[in-house]
């Protein structure tokens, strides 16, 4: 009877890592195919506009081509901060045109993605591509990337995109990290933007973040 019973037993631990590959899977897929959608069905016009307003909030001169690394910001920001002349940022426009073919995996994902926006922490650790990471209330969180490698080490102070997906925290898209000069003046600005109210903190640093692009600090620099 004994040995009937333990061959009902469920290996939760195994279930829940595999239902977490199942997340991390459909996730890469959602990522995927966000980047399509803005390069193959959103209006040229919105994106001239908001690259326009990218460079300004950068600082980048209008002369001046984008590096790849800006480039690769401006998509981001494109897809899930940039709000378009309807209202609406391009991740909500590309929910509702797919929602109906979604799967319940990637709706749900999609939906944490919305919540996202660039945030402070400091890369308290880091081991085999996980990060350990403070916020700025010393709040410890383990993230994993998804997608690309993320170009952060120990100490570093970092502004990062992080949402949920499935069990586990993962860091959405490329960092912003930030040079030792300007990290106080930075953190006295956001800390300042706190004092606003927590609603108008985060749609502050959804919006407007990217403008710290200029304080990153290149390993090549």
């Amino acid at each position: 009877m004994h040995g009937k019973k333990t061959a009902f037993l469920v290996d939760f631990k195994r279930v829940k890592e595999l239902r977490q590959k199942e997340y991390v899977r459909s996730a890469e897929k959602l990522y995927e195919s966000l980047f399509q959608f803005i390069q193959t069905e959103m209006n040229l016009r919105e994106k001239v506009r908001a690259k326009h307003m990218f460079r300004e909030l950068c600082g980048i001169e209008k002369e001046r081509q984008l590096t790849s690394f800006e480039e690769m910001h401006f998509e981001h920001w494109l897809m899930f901060d940039y709000i378009t002349v309807i209202g609406s940022r391009p991740l909500d426009l590309y929910i509702r045109a797919k929602k109906e073919k979604m799967q319940a995996k990637l709706v749900e994902t999609a939906g944490l993605f919305m919540l996202m926006y660039l945030a402070p922490y400091r890369v308290e650790k880091r081991e085999a591509g996980t990060l350990i990471l403070l916020d700025d209330e010393q709040n410890r969180r383990k993230v994993q990337p998804l997608g690309e490698p993320v170009d952060a080490e120990e100490g570093d102070m970092i502004l990062a995109r992080i949402s949920t997906v499935g069990f586990e925290s993962m860091m959405v898209g490329p960092v912003i990290r930030i040079s030792g000069e300007n990290e106080d003046t930075v953190m006295e600005e956001i800390n300042d933007k706190k004092d606003d109210g927590r609603k108008a903190y985060h749609r502050f640093m959804k919006e407007m973040g990217v403008k710290y692009l200029h304080c990153h600090s290149s390993r090549n620099s």
